[in-house]
């Protein structure tokens, strides 16, 4: 992109129809302008959830962010006079990169599935009632002193994820053995 000698600064944006970034992914991304300006990695529908706001100097510039959940980030690049060599990297997409809230949200999806299946009527009841409680303790995100004793299925003194997948597990297991 062009925009020295009277066309004024270059400002810019990526469209998610050509560049399209994933949810819940971290990237690196780089670029290079004969002047300063302002970079944003923002929704589209929604300019409240902004994953990057950031300013550059003249010459090469890199940046690293990790997108929500939603699907319809842009890249904007404001006053940045000419801009060369621009590259996106993704980084990292896994559970990992995942905050908690986003883990259980697809445990709970994954284990709504689970309830879809018609072996679900034959899982052993103590398989299903766990499921069932995995499933409203990850959508409350909430557990009283009482529940979060017998939630505790990996024995590690937390009520977390790393429960929900346990009980997510062994259900699997079951619904496989019918």
């Amino acid at each position: 992109m062009y925009g020295h000698y009277g066309q004024g600064n270059v400002n810019v944006r990526t469209s998610p129809a050509t560049m399209r970034l994933k949810p819940n992914t971290e990237y690196s991304m780089e670029f290079d302008t004969l002047g300063g300006g302002n970079v944003y990695v923002v929704s589209e529908s929604d300019s409240s959830d902004q994953c990057l706001s950031g300013s550059f100097s003249k010459g090469h510039s890199t940046f690293e962010f990790a997108t929500g959940e939603k699907t319809d980030y842009i890249v904007r690049i404001v006053n940045g006079s000419v801009l060369d060599d621009f590259i996106v990297k993704e980084t990292k997409t896994t559970e990992e990169g995942m905050d908690v809230a986003a883990q259980l949200r697809v445990l709970v999806e994954y284990a709504k599935s689970i309830q879809q299946t018609e072996d679900y009527r034959n899982m052993v009841p103590a398989a299903r009632e766990a499921l069932e409680a995995a499933i409203e303790a990850a959508e409350l995100d909430t557990l009283s002193a009482e529940a979060a004793a017998s939630a505790d299925v990996n024995g590690d003194g937390a009520v977390d994820t790393g429960d929900a997948v346990q009980i997510l597990q062994f259900a699997a297991e079951k619904i496989t053995a019918f």
